[in-house]
């Protein structure tokens, strides 16, 4: 797994503990998973499908909205609504696969920010 997608998880279990709306057990029971595959998924671990990744955002009511923020040198992010709408339509129609890909271009992107 890449530092995206472990850094991603454990902000979305933190959320979670936070929230405190539901426990790991209660949580993986909703998903149909073991709470043993749930820590590891949430730890960064292990991986999820792209359905239940969605499954999990929406059962513990989590805003993406974050995921979809464009930074501005010298400024704070933004969100592009028409754009963000689209991306999720989009990331809703590729396969696992791609969408885990996703996150190793972030990864690359990340490292050319530091770069620059």
């Amino acid at each position: 797994m890449n530092k995206n997608y472990i850094s991603f998880m454990k902000h979305l279990k933190s959320e979670r503990e936070k929230n405190g709306q539901y426990s790991q057990i209660e949580l993986a029971e909703k998903l149909g998973l073991t709470q043993g595959f749930l820590n590891k998924v949430e730890n960064g671990k292990a991986g999820l499908s792209i359905d239940k990744l969605f499954d999990y955002l929406e059962i513990n009511n989590f805003d993406i909205t974050p995921m979809f923020r464009v930074k501005i040198k010298g400024g704070d992010g933004i969100i592009l609504e028409e754009a963000k709408k689209n991306i999720i339509k989009k990331i809703k129609t590729i396969d696992d696969d791609s969408f885990w890909y996703l996150f190793d271009l972030l990864e690359i992107l990340d490292q050319y920010n530091k770069d620059k």
